[in-house]
Order: structure tokens, then sequence, then C-alpha cells
């Protein structure tokens, strides 16, 4: 509950400090911890998402896909890169970032418990930095495209925060990355 002056919560109260409280005023060591995983996933998230693309590029993004697995004690994430994806019938994600510096990528964490019976795959669109390629966006459209990279970011965090708790489901996380740039090998519009 946020307190405002006139205590209504109304969105023109004051954005002040939030004041939380329990209904029932316990909480569990695990709820603490279910509770810390949502928070830890979200930073992790919003920092990948915030963070310049200079810097967040599709190699640092790999990083921090890989960083999480070893967190998770996963196996190494299943990571398919430039050509090869080509090679692989993925087209589409090869076509966007062939053109950039650092060559597009599949990245695929598994969690896989022995006795699972269920699989869930998310997928999150990665896309690092967003020009719109050949098809260049106007200079006031491309304001903000390094946050094209935040369903892939948020994707990473939910699968950190969902394998902590230990589902006996299998769950996959699977993030598309790539920066769509201008360059010579950029796909052109109405090419195969």
């Amino acid at each position: 509950v946020r307190r405002t002056p006139d205590g209504d919560g109304s969105d023109d109260d004051d954005d002040g400090p939030v004041d939380p409280y329990l209904l029932d005023n316990t909480l569990s060591s695990e709820d603490l911890a279910t509770l810390q995983d949502a928070a830890d996933a979200t930073r992790l998230a919003a920092r990948i998402a915030d963070t310049p693309a200079n810097i967040m590029n599709v190699d640092k993004f790999i990083e921090e896909a890989c960083q999480v697995a070893k967190d998770l004690e996963l196996a190494e994430p299943t990571i398919i890169r430039g050509e090869e994806l080509r090679a692989r019938g993925m087209g589409g994600l090869y076509g966007v970032g062939r053109a950039a510096a650092c060559p597009p990528a599949l990245v695929a964490l598994h969690y896989r418990p022995a006795a699972a019976t269920r699989t869930v795959a998310w997928v999150g669109k990665g896309i690092v930095y967003d020009t719109g390629g050949l098809s260049i966006k106007a200079r006031t459209s491309m304001v903000g495209m390094k946050g094209d990279c935040a369903g892939a970011a948020a994707v990473l965090g939910a699968f950190a925060a969902a394998v902590r708790a230990r589902p006996s489901i299998a769950l996959h996380a699977v993030l598309c990355l790539a920066e769509n740039a201008v360059g010579p090998l950029a796909t052109r519009s109405a090419s195969p």
C-alpha cells in the first residue's frame, strides 16, 4: 500500500515510499525465498533491458544466459549461432541479425527433473537493438529500441525464478538474440 497525502491512492498522489503489510502477518522462510527469487528475476530482466546496446550485445546476452545456467547448476545452454541458424532452417533470426558485428543466436536453457511428466517452453524476443535494418526506422522511432530485448530478458529472469523453485515439470527458456543492423549483409525487402 502506498501512503499518499490524501490517502486515496490515486495516480495524482505523491509517489512516496511503499509500506508493505501482510494480511495474516506471517511469511514463511519459503515464502520469503520465493519473493526474493521473483525480485532477483525482475532485477535481472530490467538490468539486461536497460543496459545500452553497445554493452548488452548478443555476445554479452549469451554470457548472461550462461551465467544463469551456471548459477542454477544446469547444463550449458544450447547455442546455435550465425550460419548454423540458416543451415538449420532458422532464416528469420539469421536474416534479422546477419549484418551485425555479433552474429545472431538462438540460446536455449533447459531444466529437466527426472520425474517430469510435462514440459513448458518460454520463448523471448531478444533484439538487442533494432534500427529496422535497410528499412531503417525514423530517428524518433529508434529511441528506446534497445528495449526490444526485454522479452528475452523477461523469459531469462522468469526461468531463473521458476527453476529455483525446483518444479516437477521440465522448463525450457528459448532466447532469440540478434541486432537488426544496417550493413552490406542486411536482409533486403522481398529478398528470399
